[in-house]
């Protein structure tokens, strides 16, 4: 390798959440890609496909030019895990705060206006099944699950199959079409009374809001006035810690926490038109987030958590009484990973997850593989479940220690224009999205060479809410190898590289995760949907013919043509993109 491909480094890992992910050049010199997925030999090696890796991989790189400057650049070596990414490979996944946890399996629900189906996902081998429900968000004892949002209850068994839907339309058209009603919520279950009840409401502009309640799994349902007013887009009702009533969350359109009388056993059923406050006054005003641990013998008040808009509070009082957490700051979502235990808790915040194990006194962040994000949260088989905009991640085992990836410099909020440079001494070719990166190789930080061919793409930012996969990027090492870039949008071989960076020591050649570049749709029998366009591959095939390996991607497959002439081996289409931003 000539000093002209000389590198300035990998990209960070900065302990500032606001950081920006690549805020140092890359090794532009080998850009190396794939979509296919490595067969199962080649997933024993540390060696992609191809095998364009394998010199690389086995033996350390010469010193380069500039690699004195990585001493303080360097990612640190973290023990545990990474969180990987949910949607199973060659699938399409767009979920809004919608993916459902049950059974150690993950409903993964397409947006409204989506044509995907919902699939099962199952959280530890990350296969999926296709099911006809959706929007899931109760599991009853009796197997069946309900899908309940206002007066609209939808019942499906196990397997999918409908069982029956039922609405109360008795105030329908007023509530759809001229008071354009809220969503009050998630819908509970509620296991005391007997038989249990499940419920939600709709609330209404300066209205007292409805609440509709059924206690036969959704065949039918009664509908109660609440004699407060009520905001949605929140969580509006928990179980008590005492599990005796519900807790309801009003808002900042009634202060405090209130609740309905004790509803348990018998024929007691809920009443929310004589709910009354719980609190002494020092429950936040605006809360968004509530969750509870109820109360046992060691903690006879429970362990409640609110999430307002000025931070985290808590009460282990039975709601009366609430302090400020520890964590300083917003907080978007808290899972408590024990069952009926509030000693480890989770926290979505700052573009991260964060971890305690000591009951919230302490916490460390615990992000290491998630892209910077707004995530919900969700406890399965002792780990846990980060729904974000862009997509669902899972860690199994509470053991992803380390900062989440910084968020790109992108050209858009939800679109990022995907630049190609190429190295006219070494004739590679090497395409980002990254903005910061663009002004590396344009300022001449990435050494001499470098030219902008003048093709460009545009493909979806990380983060944005689409039916689209996620294309993960590796990095090596300029000493130990391999001095290259890896971009894959298959999720079987971004999971295959993390674990093979798990298993391989860091002294040693391995890939090293820098995140996920960008958002691509994936072929349908070889073609792409309407309103996208193929990005066409050619692999320069280096490692037959001893050369560093390289691939391009174009949307004008008649520039491959001088390549393939050259001996490039022609790999149709890698996957495809929106023709203009906007699209």
């Amino acid at each position: 390798m000539t000093a002209i491909a000389a590198i300035l480094g990998p990209r960070t890992f900065n302990q500032d959440w606001t950081r920006i992910m690549r805020n140092t050049p890359a090794n532009f010199a080998n850009v190396a890609c794939t979509k296919a997925l490595p067969s199962a030999a080649e997933q024993q090696s540390p060696t992609p496909r191809h095998s364009q890796f394998s010199a690389a991989m086995r033996s350390p790189r010469p010193l380069l030019a500039a690699a004195f400057l990585l001493a303080s650049i360097v990612p640190p070596a973290f023990a545990g895990n990474f969180w990987q990414p949910l949607c199973p490979d060659g699938a399409l996944c767009a979920t809004a705060g919608q993916a459902f946890v049950a059974n150690g399996k993950v409903l993964m629900s397409p947006g409204d206006n989506s044509d995907l189906p919902s699939q099962w996902v199952d959280a530890t081998t990350l296969a999926g099944v296709t099911t006809g429900m959706r929007d899931v968000s109760i599991l009853a004892p009796s197997g069946n699950y309900l899908a309940v949002s206002g007066p609209r209850f939808t019942t499906y068994d196990a397997g999918g199959n409908l069982l029956y839907g039922h609405h109360n339309s008795s105030i329908e058209f007023q509530v759809i079409f001229e008071s354009h009603a809220t969503a009050l919520g998630p819908a509970l279950y509620f296991g005391a009374t007997s038989p249990a009840t499940v419920f939600s409401g709709l609330t209404l502009p300066g209205q007292a809001p409805y609440i509709y309640l059924s206690r036969d799994e959704g065949r039918t349902d009664t509908m109660q006035t609440a004699n407060i007013l009520m905001d949605g887009g929140r969580t509006n009702f928990a179980v008590s810690a005492d599990g005796q009533r519900v807790w309801v969350i009003p808002g900042p359109a009634t202060a405090g926490l209130w609740q309905t009388p004790v509803a348990a056993g018998g024929s007691a059923q809920l009443d929310f038109t004589r709910l009354s406050r719980v609190d002494d006054g020092s429950f936040p005003a605006d809360v968004l987030q509530f969750r509870t641990v109820q109360g046992n013998a060691n903690a006879p008040g429970g362990y409640a958590v609110a999430l307002a808009t000025d931070g985290m509070y808590i009460s282990t009082d039975s709601g009366r009484s609430w302090s400020r957490a520890t964590f300083s700051g917003l907080v978007d979502d808290i899972a408590f990973p024990t069952p009926n235990s509030a000693d480890s808790q989770v926290i979505a915040a700052r573009g991260s997850v964060y971890l305690s194990l000591d009951r919230g006194q302490t916490w460390s962040e615990f992000g290491r593989g998630l892209p910077a994000d707004q995530y919900v949260l969700s406890a399965v088989n002792g780990g846990v479940v980060a729904d974000g905009r862009g997509g669902v991640f899972v860690c199994g085992a509470l053991d992803c220690a380390g900062p989440a990836f910084g968020k790109q410099a992108t050209s858009g909020a939800n679109f990022s224009r995907v630049t190609e440079f190429h190295n006219t001494t070494l004739n590679h070719y090497f395409i980002t999205a990254d903005e910061n990166e663009k002004t590396a190789i344009r300022s001449g930080a990435a050494g001499a060479g470098w030219v902008e061919t003048g093709q460009n793409f545009w493909a979806w930012t990380p983060n944005v809410l689409e039916e689209s996969a996620f294309v993960c990027r590796f990095y090596g090492d300029p000493v130990k190898g391999p001095n290259s870039h890896f971009y894959s949008a298959s999720t079987d071989e971004c999971r295959s590289l993390l674990g093979l960076q798990l298993s391989t020591p860091v002294s040693e050649p391995r890939w090293n995760s820098e995140g996920y570049e960008f958002k691509v749709s994936l072929p349908d029998a070889g073609k792409c949907r309407s309103g996208l366009v193929p990005i066409y591959r050619a692999y320069n095939d280096g490692f037959a013919h001893g050369v560093d390996s390289n691939h391009r991607y174009v949307v004008d497959r008649a520039l491959l043509a001088p390549l393939l002439a050259n001996g490039w081996k022609d790999e149709g289409i890698a996957f495809c993109v929106p023709a203009a931003a906007g699209a």
